[in-house]
């Protein structure tokens, strides 16, 4: 649910600007998968298929994903195949 991965400021912003699913018509349904940051830019997966939602957002499931981020940095920043928690309080 969204209150559980999003900050405060988020829900604030999500109520003030809308939400990527106020931008489809309304039927059918679609879910996104996945989430992007208000001030973040990138491709966000939406369907309307609640088991392949389950399958590619779940931890049980293992399904590999790659995170390609771009920051600001002052020293060296490492790449993986998941952002790290250094790269992540960069951001």
């Amino acid at each position: 649910t969204v209150g559980e991965t999003a900050t405060k400021g988020e829900l604030h912003k999500a109520t003030e600007f809308g939400t990527v699913t106020d931008l489809v018509p309304p039927t059918p349904r679609v879910v996104p998968v996945g989430r992007l940051d208000f001030d973040s830019e990138g491709l966000l997966l939406l369907t309307n298929d609640g088991s392949l939602c389950k399958l590619l957002t779940c931890p049980q499931f293992r399904i590999p994903k790659t995170y390609a981020v771009l920051v600001q940095s002052k020293g060296p920043v490492q790449t993986s195949s998941a952002p790290s928690k250094d790269a992540l309080l960069l951001l």
